[in-house]
């Protein structure tokens, strides 16, 4: 077991040996965080939002390797052009010259290439970092304001997983997941959102 879980379980079993009568009022329920944030409205636009981005990255990104590929293709044409026994020592210098020139711009362009590219990479992580952490707070107020209604001590997370990787609720029963019930709260009143292509 590791420090984590330990700790966990001498809390736990402190709480029941001092306060036996605080356990058998307590309601602790459990909620599959997992399947609501894939079912929650919010979370399918900002999926959508997203795609968009990437979809508008990936026909920029294509753009981009279109011209860097034209550049590649004039270089190759220029250095063949220097290649070229039939032409004066002079003309095979001055195609030398372009051929050069071309490889400067090719090379210009893939740096732009790598460069745009990690930035557009950055952008769409982080949106999709700060939409997550936005959900997540509304989720966890919506279902805060839910628990307390309902009289709820504690929810738990069941998707869950510790730091060994192992599910953080190991066992509840049946009635005590209240994962539809937050479903129904988090999605009433919003728009159907469709789902997004495969």
């Amino acid at each position: 077991m590791n420090k984590n879980t330990v700790l966990f379980v001498s809390v736990l079993a402190g709480l029941i040996a001092v306060s036996p009568a605080w356990c058998a009022e307590a309601k602790i329920v459990v909620v599959d965080m997992a399947k609501v944030m894939k079912a929650y409205s919010e979370t399918k636009t900002a999926e959508a939002l997203l795609e968009k981005q990437i979809e508008e990255f990936e026909a920029e990104q294509k753009d981009m390797l279109a011209e860097r590929d034209k550049v590649r293709k004039e270089f190759e044409a220029a250095r063949e052009s220097a290649r070229d026994k039939a032409l004066s020592d002079k003309e095979r210098e001055s195609k030398m010259d372009v051929a050069e020139q071309k490889l400067n711009v090719l090379r210009e362009a893939e740096m732009k290439i790598r460069d745009r590219m990690t930035q557009r990479q950055k952008e769409i992580n982080d949106q999709k970092v700060r939409m997550q952490r936005r959900i997540v707070g509304k989720l966890r107020e919506v279902i805060g304001k839910y628990a307390a209604e309902k009289g709820y001590a504690m929810v738990l997370d069941s998707a869950g997983m510790s730091i060994s990787g192992v599910e953080s609720v190991v066992y509840s029963r049946e009635n005590m997941d209240i994962t539809e019930d937050v479903l129904k709260v988090v999605n009433a009143g919003a728009p159907e959102v469709p789902e997004k292509k495969k």
